[in-house]
């Protein structure tokens, strides 16, 4: 659900229907963990089962923003791995200003495939380039495509996943319309068939041009 309010469950969705929302990727289940080396899937299961457990089988799962508290745990491990031992550095110089620019820097070159997606924090920028090079340390990764056509309880449905390389793996048809069930765009995979789904116009035929 939206965590609307009662009074605006039924008008907020009338009024954003077919809306799309772009956000945290969640969990995948199809590959293998750059870092773990275990399935995405097996690490999917284990999670579901492990929160479904917790407090007599009451416990709440958000698969949305638990991979990336596994990612992360993983992340600065490798980063800490590569600097204390890799590179030699003394425990006690982990909280010098040198070192803090160092692991920043280490964790900016790496990029593997985590369980929200591709782990990268280099804004397309190559993992090589030095920081003072334009790298901001953002996030790349997988985002899901949710939108706006459920019901007041539970407004919005996934629609797919969108990848920083531009691909998306399409889950679900891409629904034009409240009323007219007929009006919408078939999808599936990596491609929507335009062929056979509806299309509006560019306007409102019923509307005049717009002026610029």
């Amino acid at each position: 659900g939206g965590g609307w309010s009662a009074d605006l469950r039924e008008e907020i969705p009338a009024a954003g229907f077919g809306l799309i929302a772009f956000h945290g990727g969640g969990m995948l289940n199809d590959g293998v963990h750059g870092l773990s080396g275990r399935n995405l899937e097996d690490i999917h299961q284990d999670y579901v089962r492990a929160c479904s457990a917790f407090a007599n089988g009451k416990g709440a799962c958000n698969p949305q923003w638990a991979g990336y508290f596994y990612d992360s745990i993983w992340h600065f491990s490798l980063v800490l791995h590569k600097y204390l031992i890799d590179e030699g550095g003394s425990l006690s110089s982990v909280r010098s200003p040198l070192a803090r620019q160092r692991l920043f820097e280490l964790a900016l070159e790496q990029d593997y495939m985590g369980l929200t997606g591709r782990v990268r924090h280099f804004n397309g920028i190559a993992p090589t380039t030095p920081v003072s090079g334009g790298s901001f340390g953002d996030r790349e990764g997988n985002l899901k495509m949710r939108q706006l056509v459920g019901t007041p309880s539970h407004e919005f449905i996934l629609l797919g996943y969108w990848s920083p390389s531009g691909d998306v793996n399409w889950k679900e048809d891409f629904v034009w319309s409240q009323i007219d069930g007929e009006k919408k765009l078939p999808c599936s995979g990596s491609t929507c068939d335009f062929a056979k789904g509806w299309v509006p116009s560019d306007r409102d035929t019923g509307c005049d041009p717009g002026h610029v």
